[in-house]
């Protein structure tokens, strides 16, 4: 499955995850936010945590991708309406 042609934005924490959204909490537009699928490795975001953050910065998720044959992984987040 193709992904849609949006902006990427890599996530290599929550906390980074966090500062994004708080500084883009005014766009309307969506975006592919990438983290490493690979649970055991340092800069692993998991799926649930990453949509129960945007959740609470009033954005949606709208599924999630694999990035190429890499341990990445692109979720498609937009403000939630």
């Amino acid at each position: 499955m193709r992904f849609p042609k949006l902006k990427r934005i890599n996530i290599d924490s929550e906390q980074e995850l966090e500062v994004w959204l708080s500084k883009n909490a005014d766009t309307h537009e969506s975006y592919l936010v990438v983290t490493n699928s690979d649970n055991s490795h340092a800069k692993h975001v998991s799926k649930e945590r990453l949509t129960e953050i945007i959740e609470q910065h009033g954005w949606k998720s709208g599924g999630a991708y694999t990035v190429g044959t890499s341990k990445l992984r692109a979720h498609l987040i937009s403000r939630a309406k």
